[in-house]
């Protein structure tokens, strides 16, 4: 039977593996603070890769997703015997974090299973919620905050990366036969979704596009005043990972919202150099 030590040491691994923005937030927070971001991180990630599995039957991947919900709910009473699922026990347990998020963000992976459009942003964004923001008030329940302000803020700020991750990812998503952007939108900008498909881009995309990205802007003005609200020691953490998304949406208009052929992003040296920066903001 797997050990604790080996179940964080596993997270820690899965965490270097895939997380290409997070990891970079990590690397100055406190040993304990670390270890059990990479454990929400290693559990958000595995329920994340069951629901993009190519290829697999919708019902295996539910049978996976459901073998997911017994294993989290043995992890929280402490029962767990599954690798991953010791260190996220032991996080859960440690920092005393609502069990209603973890289950919130499986059903935001099952969306995608029966939920390929959106035809208003009220619905789009009960699907970041799922995704994105109920992984922010988790982190809020390890990074520690001053008041109950700080969750709604934080859920404005998992809207803002999710928002700029569906941007960026629009070919990715097509690929799929996903369109996270709200149909209604579309048709205000007379979008069809064979223009979408075509991957071709055009002066009334690129007006959509940008509709998109001010309303993504919002969002991270909306959640700026959230990292008062965290302890010093743990601050930085949530700042680089705002910052790092948002220079990613910044990138974006400064491609002019290119974004077919390649995935836009910023650079391994700036993705560190905002993370210092995070972090050295929080001695001031």
């Amino acid at each position: 039977m797997i050990c604790f030590q080996k179940s964080y040491q596993l997270a820690k691994e899965i965490t270097k593996k895939g997380a290409k923005n997070f990891g970079f937030a990590f690397i100055f927070l406190p040993k304990k603070h670390q270890k059990a971001m990479e454990a929400i991180y290693s559990f958000a990630r595995l329920v994340d890769d069951i629901a993009d599995q190519e290829n697999i039957p919708r019902e295996t991947k539910k049978k996976q997703l459901e073998e997911c919900r017994k294993n989290l709910q043995d992890a929280i009473h402490g029962e767990t015997g599954a690798p991953l699922f010791l260190a996220l026990s032991d996080t859960i347990q440690r920092f005393q974090i609502p069990e209603k998020y973890f289950f919130e963000l499986i059903e935001g992976m099952e969306m995608d299973f029966y939920k390929t459009r959106y035809a208003t942003f009220k619905e789009l964004w009960k699907y970041c919620y799922h995704v994105a923001s109920v992984v922010g008030l988790i982190s809020l329940e390890i990074f520690g905050y001053k008041t109950p302000k700080a969750k709604e803020l934080g859920i404005s700020m998992g809207i803002a990366l999710q928002l700029t991750n569906i941007i960026r990812d629009i070919e990715e998503d097509l690929e799929r036969n996903r369109i996270y952007l709200p149909s209604q939108e579309m048709e205000k900008f007379r979008i069809t979704e064979e223009e979408l498909f075509a991957k071709k881009m055009t002066p009334k995309l690129k007006k959509f596009l940008h509709f998109q990205v001010e309303r993504a802007k919002e969002y991270y003005s909306k959640s700026a005043s959230l990292f008062p609200l965290i302890p010093r020691n743990t601050r930085y953490c949530p700042l680089a990972l705002w910052d790092i998304y948002r220079h990613i949406l910044m990138e974006i208009e400064k491609e002019d919202f290119e974004i077919f052929g390649k995935r836009i992003g910023i650079s391994k040296g700036k993705k560190i150099s905002l993370a210092l920066n995070a972090w050295l903001s929080t001695f001031l």
